[in-house]
Order: C-alpha cells, then sequence, then structure tokens
C-alpha cells in the first residue's frame, strides 16, 4: 500500500489487498495493535472517516495512551463535527428554499 501511495506502483488495487492481509491477520489476532493501526490509517488516508474511527477506536481500548491514536480520534472527531454542521447548514438553507411564505 505504502509503494502505490507513493507513486512507486500503479496497482490501483493495493489499499484493497493491504486491508485483506490485516484483516486475515485480526481473524487470527484481534487484538493485534500493528494490524489495528494500519487498517485504521488506510481508512483515513482512503477517506473513509466512519470506518477509521471504527478502527482507530479498537485499537485505543488496547492502548489508550497512543498518542498517535488519540491524536487521530480528536481529528475524525473534530471533521465530523464539521461534516455535521455544514450538512445541517445547507439542509435549512435548502429547506428554506421551499417553504411557503
Amino acid at each position: 500500500y505504502q509503494v502505490y501511495k507513493s507513486g512507486q506502483s500503479d496497482d490501483s488495487f493495493a489499499s484493497n489487498k493491504a486491508r485483506n492481509i490485516l484483516e486475515r491477520t485480526l481473524a487470527l489476532d484481534s487484538r493485534n495493535p500493528r494490524a489495528l493501526l494500519f487498517i485504521a490509517r488506510i481508512e483515513k488516508e482512503m477517506g473513509n472517516v466512519e470506518a477509521a474511527r471504527v478502527w482507530f477506536e479498537r485499537l485505543h481500548k488496547l492502548e489508550p495512551t497512543n498518542e498517535e491514536v488519540n491524536a487521530a480520534l480528536e481529528w475524525l472527531r473534530m471533521s465530523a463535527g464539521i461534516e455535521r454542521r455544514t450538512q445541517s447548514g445547507f439542509w435549512n438553507w435548502l429547506s428554506g428554499i421551499f417553504t411557503k411564505k
């Protein structure tokens, strides 16, 4: 995945392959912190915010003092809050267009 991400490979399925390997690792050991961290990073980098949050939260239960995990969870929470405010603002604006006066 890192080789693809750095542009040294054109394998567009690299993230899926990496996730599959990590998920198989977690099937053998659901508490493997390295596998949890790598899959959380991939999901975050791919823009899958909700999936990344779930993986980082699983890892946080195992390693509550991990600084990278805590920073990622804070960033994901802030991103979710911004997205909710943006969406609610848009929907309020949109609903105002169609209301009778």
